[in-house]
């Protein structure tokens, strides 16, 4: 079965979703990304919620993050300011390190098969 990968999020691209979810344990038939949040959490921490359907079936990841790196990139790219970081080459290498940092997989198999 091939997941139909749909994005929603400003400057993340379908592809860019294909790429870090195409290895999941369950593949869905569709997993649409409707957006991420990234906000201060205190302590040097950002807490970063991720709206998805999966299957039509609504699911929110909450995770943390204090990859400083990661959340200044996020935050420029959003604003269209993204030059390259001196941790990140490219705009593609921040989306990929967030989806990456998001990891959906347990939470989709237990949406889908719990």
């Amino acid at each position: 079965m091939e997941t139909t990968f749909t994005t929603y999020q400003h400057k993340v691209t379908n592809e860019n979703l294909e790429t870090a979810f195409s290895t999941l344990q369950m593949q869905p038939k569709t997993l649409d990304l409707n957006g991420i949040q990234l906000l201060p959490s205190g302590h040097g921490h950002y807490s970063i919620e991720a709206s998805f359907h999966i299957d039509g079936k609504p699911l929110i990841i909450k995770t943390r993050t204090s990859n400083m790196e990661l959340v200044d990139a996020w935050k420029d790219g959003m604003h269209d300011n993204f030059q390259n970081h001196h941790f990140y080459d490219s705009w593609d290498d921040v989306v990929r390190s967030m989806l990456n940092t998001i990891d959906p997989d347990n939470e989709i198999f237990e949406l889908l098969y719990i």
